[in-house]
């Protein structure tokens, strides 16, 4: 690994500073200051990562452990310089391994969610296409049954028309009776209606045509939503 480049000559006579970016010579010279004068060291006794400038001038990653002691009141240190950019290189391989299975992470918990959300909404659709089934089957009896009785109907009024004195009073009242049941088949006939228009929004909010993307009309689908509301 590459540390300094330095001879082991070029140190001699010149300031630390050297394998020091300029931008931290600051703080160097003002911690140095600190610890001469009494004061406590962040760093000595520690071991702590810096960035260190080579021969070249490029900065590199580095672990320092240095240390101090005194000799006839003298003080000295001794510091210990390690590269550490494969490392570091490593490291940051890491984080991006793990930010990478993260995210993967991530887009499986939303494929997965879609994928229940899909069957959900399938098993919905397969629902909702037996019900309106079963419902469908009635309302078509009804409809069947409507259109007889008013058939019914009309011919016993012109039978009644045809055969009885229709200004007599009981023939009056079975006309209006007659008129009562044309009423109600009116009713039906409304509420019949009214029964497949709601089964037809039903089925169309349900999406029981499946996935494929079809045009729409968006005021009829509103329409819908509100006649089930």
């Amino acid at each position: 690994p590459e540390i300094s480049r330095y001879t082991a000559d070029d140190p001699v006579g010149q300031r630390l500073e050297l394998i020091i970016p300029e931008r931290f010579h600051q703080a160097h010279r003002d911690g140095m200051a600190r610890v001469t004068g009494g004061g406590e060291s962040r760093v000595i006794g520690q071991t702590v990562e810096l960035n260190a400038r080579t021969k070249a001038g490029k900065e590199i990653p580095i672990e320092l452990s240095l240390s101090t002691w005194l000799v006839h009141q003298e003080r000295y240190y001794t510091g210990i310089i390690r590269d550490i950019s494969e490392r570091k290189q490593a490291e940051e391989q890491l984080r991006d391994y793990a930010e990478e299975l993260s995210r993967q992470h991530e887009e499986l918990k939303l494929t997965q969610s879609q994928l229940v959300e899909s069957e959900k909404q399938a098993m919905l659709g397969r629902l909702v296409a037996g019900i309106l089934h079963e419902v469908n089957t009635p309302l078509g009896s009804m409809r069947s049954a409507a259109d007889t009785m008013g058939v019914v109907l009309e011919s016993c009024r012109k039978l009644i028309h045809q055969k009885m004195d229709a200004g007599t009073e009981p023939v009056r009242k079975t006309l209006r009776r007659l008129d009562s049941g044309d009423d109600l088949l009116g009713v039906l006939d409304r509420s019949t209606r009214r029964i497949e228009e709601l089964v037809q929004g039903l089925g169309g909010l349900a999406g029981i045509e499946g996935s494929e993307r079809l045009a729409m009309d968006l005021r009829r689908s509103i329409e819908n939503a509100l006649m089930l509301l």
